[in-house]
């Protein structure tokens, strides 16, 4: 995390401290809890997630530079795996790479339970992987 972001983390948990009226020491996952957010960096997860759904679900959600951003390994080879399912991952030879919408969004898809994946619609998918992201660590 940069000093932009921590700075604005900091920023944010105070803010929810204050509004809830809790001491400096309430733990960060208890405040949003309490107002059933999720913190700034699992946020950025499910935007990102969420726009993959729309991509690979819902592609009149999405612009038509999005439209064919994700691609299925099974639309790649022509043999049947395990990871047929999942979306391919592009080659990257730098950090920089693998920080681009199409790499990190690929690799998130990819580690979702194939339960979430194939939900009935957007606001249902959002619901669960809301969910989901509280489970898991970072």
């Amino acid at each position: 995390m940069n000093i932009v972001q921590s700075r604005y983390t900091l920023c944010h948990y105070n803010l929810l401290r204050i509004l809830l009226n809790q001491p400096v020491r309430t733990s960060v996952s208890q405040l949003y809890a309490k107002f059933d957010l999720l913190p700034i960096d699992k946020l950025y997860l499910l935007q990102v997630l969420i726009l993959v759904f729309k991509c690979i679900h819902c592609r009149h959600l999405v612009p038509s530079v999005y439209a064919d951003r994700f691609i299925v390994n099974h639309d790649v080879y022509n043999y049947n795996t395990r990871s047929s399912q999942n979306l391919h991952l592009i080659s990257t030879r730098t950090s920089y790479g693998q920080k681009c919408i199409k790499y990190k969004g690929s690799l998130l898809w990819n580690r979702l339970p194939v339960s979430l994946r194939f939900c009935s619609s957007v606001s249902v998918f959002k619901t669960h992987v809301k969910k989901y992201l509280w489970t898991i660590e970072n």
